[in-house]
């Protein structure tokens, strides 16, 4: 099958799961679906960009991910970008402080394997700048220590693809 195809050339997939009904509960749907997709196909690399779509989840202007997204996502071993500034920049400005309690919820519940970050360039320029979509996560977030912010700042996926070896 094209599945077993794509998991014997060990080809690293991005899948964006956005295709849900507007609301949290078309997004768990999805998610589920992608935990039974993940089930059958577990060793296939996998990263979800864009991460968990926060607007899906504000609620009297604060985020509250339910845990049954971060253990969907924990349980998945797939890598979720950390992407900010692409959904929340119209309504944060840089350097973005109401996101760092989101930022700890998928460090705490992730960890720092699981987390990559990603700018969406382009599209991002009429948020903030390359250099500031990165800075929030370098400068802004003293809770993840320099060696893991390393992994998730460009080594997880350095590892991924085959670049580093550790």
């Amino acid at each position: 099958s094209f599945w077993d195809r794509v998991l014997e050339l060990r080809i690293p997939v991005y899948l964006n799961l956005a295709g849900a009904p507007i609301g949290q509960e078309g997004y768990l749907a999805e998610l589920e679906n992608f935990s039974k997709w993940r089930n059958r196909y577990p060793d296939i690399p996998v990263i979800l960009p864009h991460g968990v779509p926060l607007y899906r989840f504000i609620e009297g202007g604060e985020v509250i991910i339910p845990s049954r997204v971060w253990n969907i996502l924990y349980d998945s071993e797939a890598m979720v970008e950390l992407l900010i500034p692409i959904f929340q920049g119209s309504i944060w400005e840089y350097p973005y402080f109401e996101a760092q309690d989101v930022i700890r919820q998928y460090y705490e519940n992730l960890g720092p394997a699981m987390l990559v970050w990603g700018s969406d360039m382009p599209n991002l320029e009429r948020h903030c700048t390359y250099k500031q979509s990165i800075d929030y996560l370098r400068n802004y977030c003293g809770f993840i220590p320099h060696h893991d912010m390393a992994r998730i700042c460009g080594g997880n996926v350095a590892k991924l693809f085959g670049l580093l070896t550790k």
